[in-house]
Parts: C-alpha cells; sequence; structure tokens
C-alpha cells in the first residue's frame, strides 16, 4: 500500500539527501533554514524504517503518523540495547 511521505531533513544533512535520486516519486522542498522536505510515494516497509533510522537524529518524520510510530518504536528498542 502506497502511503503519502514527509520527512523533514536538518540542513546537515540536507545536502546529502538533495544530491540524491531516490525514488521516481520524490519531491523535495529546500526550506529558507537550509532544511529540506523529502515528498515520497512508497509504501512503509521495514527497508523505510531502515533508512529514516540511517539519518539518526537529522531527520523527523512528519507524515503518515503510522510511520512515525514505527520509526520510534524501532528507536526505541535500539535504544535499550545501549542502557
Amino acid at each position: 500500500e502506497v502511503s503519502q511521505i514527509e520527512l523533514h531533513f536538518k540542513p546537515s544533512a540536507s545536502a546529502y539527501v538533495v544530491e540524491r535520486a531516490w525514488h521516481p516519486s520524490q519531491r523535495i522542498v529546500k526550506n529558507a533554514d537550509g532544511s529540506v522536505t523529502l515528498h515520497l510515494e512508497v509504501g512503509t516497509t521495514p527497508d523505510l524504517v531502515q533508512f529514516i533510522l540511517g539519518f539518526g537524529d537529522g531527520v523527523e518524520v512528519k507524515k503518515p503518523d503510522s510511520l512515525k510510530a514505527s520509526v520510534a518504536d524501532a528507536a526505541r528498542r535500539v535504544a535499550e540495547i545501549y542502557r
């Protein structure tokens, strides 16, 4: 099932995001503060969650809420390993 994905990248990650083609559906918006917003139309798969986690605190999931929850849950599980 395809979802409308919106990811907000901090300025520290934005150059990396902008210089790559991630998916044919992508749309990148450059924000005035140097951050970028990446819009995708893709399935919310475990691979997408891992992709997002790879940016650490350099990215925030804005949409959809179900993806936010999946990423937050995965991040909690990782944090538990290092407690």
